[in-house]
């Protein structure tokens, strides 16, 4: 079975069907994401964070089939992965010639949000410092409420070098929710 590999280069994001690039004789395609984290900014700052301007910070939630990516510049992307069945595949347990199982599946990603939100950027609640830490921990027992309970809830926690710390949870069942706490 193959899974997708997601490399990440100082500006882009390019997510590679498997480690076989030419699986079962066939090209696959390979999902690009070029500067997700773009930002202008006045020059004084621009030229202060400059020197982080990379994809150097990530996290996972295999759960919710997420993977966040950040920059030191102070900004992080929450990319959803997908998996999307191939059209000329009918039997999705379909045997090549050797026997093996042959991937019936063209992963592929999309950029739900960028952190901190739109909104904390218009009113200045990000820091004008490097984003030096990002986590992710699964939020237990929060709610009584039963039809919440269901629904997976994760804590995402960005620090910046000044110790400001902004916080958020992300949930769903089939389509994903970020809220700012």
């Amino acid at each position: 079975m193959s899974a997708p590999l997601l490399l990440l280069y100082p500006r882009s994001a390019h997510l590679f069907q498997s480690l076989d690039f030419f699986a079962n004789g066939r090209k696959d395609p390979i999902i690009h994401i070029s500067d997700p984290l773009e930002q202008h900014c006045r020059p004084d700052i621009a030229l202060h964070l400059s020197h982080i301007d990379r994809l150097n910070l990530t996290a996972q939630i295999p759960e919710l089939g997420v993977v966040l990516i950040g920059s030191g510049k102070g900004r992080v992307a929450i990319l959803t992965l997908h998996k999307i069945a191939d059209e000329n595949s009918s039997n999705l347990r379909a045997r090549d010639a050797e026997g093996v199982n042959s991937r019936q599946y063209t992963y592929t990603m999309r950029m739900l949000c960028i952190l901190p939100l739109d909104n904390q950027e218009e009113q200045n609640q990000r820091p004008l410092q490097p984003l030096v830490g990002l986590a992710t921990a699964p939020i237990h027992g929060h709610t009584s409420d039963k039809a919440m309970d269901s629904i997976k809830r994760w804590r995402i926690m960005l620090t910046y070098r000044d110790h400001t710390v902004l916080s958020y949870e992300i949930a769903g069942r089939s389509a994903l929710e970020v809220l700012h706490v």
